[in-house]
């Protein structure tokens, strides 16, 4: 089964990038399955659905949240569709039929 396959896509947490200036030396964590309820970062809702398990897998896709580190101030837009190629970045893949058809839970 192809990863473009439905089941294995992360949850649709929005419709457009998030913009962020992020400080040096802070780290920061992406979240990659789409259910924090602090997008674009991860709250470890992944943890509250599964337990200790420190990834949340779809059909035996694993997702688990992305260190970030920047040496500079950095200006940076994360995607929140979950659907792009780039993790964590934005790659326009929110313009799809498929995420702007989807209603926000």
């Amino acid at each position: 089964i192809p990863v473009t396959d439905p089941r294995f896509k992360a949850k649709i947490a929005g419709k457009r990038p998030i913009h962020v200036i992020c400080e040096p030396n802070q780290v920061y964590w992406w979240c990659s399955c789409g259910h924090s309820k602090r997008q674009p970062f991860c709250d470890g809702h992944h943890i509250r659905i599964l337990g200790s398990n420190p990834t949340f897998k779809i059909n035996k896709r694993e997702f688990k949240p992305i260190r970030l580190v920047y040496e500079q101030p950095s200006e940076v837009w994360f995607c929140t569709c979950k659907q792009t190629s780039e993790p964590p970045y934005c790659d326009g893949s929110h313009n799809c039929e498929e995420v702007q058809s989807k209603t926000k839970h």
